[in-house]
């Protein structure tokens, strides 16, 4: 699955500003603004340890954004070329292959083709955190 679940520090908000989304639809996403609401939790102590590990609601601002589709196949080829050299990555089942899998990206012709080409699953809804 490409979601993480990271304890909500404002540093890793700030550091998901700027991300993009993209949806099997096709639609492109720009994350604006992220805004920390409020702790977890009904009973003073189950506030307190929200507030002690990190854990907030939380709303995004996302803003609808247009690329060319040569456009969107470059961020995507970019995003898994950084993705392959982290310490974590994400698309693990394409690391053997990388060179190839950034070859059918290039060459792909729908959002949904790319999806596949990473075998994203109908549970993923979007690559997220491009």
């Amino acid at each position: 699955m490409l979601s993480k679940q990271l304890k909500i520090t404002k540093k890793n908000l700030d550091a998901s500003l700027g991300s993009l989304i993209f949806n099997k639809d096709g639609d492109i996403g720009e994350i604006k603004r992220i805004n920390r609401l409020e702790i977890q939790g009904e009973s003073f102590f189950q506030k307190f340890k929200s507030a002690f590990f990190g854990v907030y609601k939380i709303e995004v601002i996302i803003e609808q954004v247009e690329y060319s589709f040569p456009e969107v196949t470059k961020i995507i080829a970019q995003a898994i070329k950084k993705d392959a050299i982290s310490d974590d990555p994400l698309f693990s089942n394409i690391q053997a292959n990388i060179e190839n899998t950034l070859d059918k990206i290039k060459s792909s012709k729908s959002i949904v083709e790319i999806f596949e080409i990473l075998q994203i699953n109908d549970l993923d809804s979007c690559l997220d955190q491009l």
